[in-house]
């Protein structure tokens, strides 16, 4: 029987003791960082009129962490309202 990459990656975090990754149906991310796309709730504005949000699920240790969210390059497409505080945006991550 073929075994699959995650029951060999749960024999391995067994073994060492500790979380390597968190699973989902979003496939796989480093432990306590954020997938590459992600839910989340816009809260607030920063300092510099940014939007911040925070990731709906957070499974990490901790507080979850803020994500200042830009607006993409070029015009928007279609006749979609802008987002604003309150509402649910499914974002890309880059990191800094």
């Amino acid at each position: 029987r073929q075994s699959t990459i995650s029951t060999q990656l749960s024999a391995l975090e067994a073994r060492v003791g500790f979380k390597l990754c968190d699973r989902g149906r979003g496939g796989l991310a480093a432990a306590g960082r954020l997938p590459p796309v992600v839910l989340t709730d816009i809260r607030s504005r920063d300092r510099h009129g940014d939007f911040l949000a925070i990731p709906v699920e957070w499974a990490g240790t901790g507080k979850p962490p803020s994500i200042v969210l830009t607006q993409p390059r070029g015009p928007r497409k279609g006749n979609r309202p802008a987002a604003g505080i309150g509402d649910r945006a499914l974002v890309r991550v880059e990191r800094d």
